[in-house]
């Protein structure tokens, strides 16, 4: 009887963890649906690094795919909000588009349209950070300065500029 009763228990531990695992596949397709109603070729979409957020409202990923030229665009991130169906797929810039505004040492109002992207680019990263913190590359620069960003309260040029003069002190000689 007891060895009858632990099978049982066994057996229901396994379908609880693989109705888990059902779950979350699902999130992830309707996540990958959402995101392909923005490709120009969603028959192309591929998808890689799916994670599921911190609660269950939220998936976040990567999807690259073809555009009209019938080249890959590259990796894009992607996040997803379920119940709303809202899925944002940003251009975030490069760590190199990134390192290359201090080159100009640009002043804000010199270059407000790239000072409002990146602006919005750092909204849309700590959003989805806060609730998929595992979505992007810690040590990227990019991301350093959207935390420092957010930090300083959205004033550009002193969280660039303290940034910029951290990696030149770091930097060997």
């Amino acid at each position: 009887m007891a060895f009858s009763s632990i099978s049982s228990l066994a057996v229901l531990l396994a379908l609880l963890n693989l109705s888990a695992c059902d779950r979350k596949a699902a999130r992830f397709e309707e996540a990958h649906e959402a995101v392909r109603k923005h490709l120009s070729d969603p028959d192309s979409a591929k998808f890689d690094g799916d994670i599921a957020g911190i609660d269950e409202k939220w998936v976040c990923g990567f999807v690259n795919s073809k555009n009209r030229m019938g080249g890959y665009d590259g990796r894009a991130l992607y996040v997803f909000e379920r119940g709303t169906g809202a899925a944002i797929l940003p251009t975030l810039p490069t760590d190199n588009a990134v390192m290359s505004l201090f080159k100009l040492k640009a002043k804000p109002d010199a270059y407000q349209d790239q000072w409002k992207k990146i602006d919005l680019d750092c909204f849309i990263l700590n959003s989805a950070l806060e609730n998929c913190p595992t979505l992007y590359p810690e040590d990227s620069h990019f991301r350093k300065i959207c935390a420092a960003w957010k930090k300083e309260g959205g004033d550009p040029m002193p969280t660039l500029n303290a940034y910029y003069d951290s990696l030149l002190s770091n930097s060997p000689k």
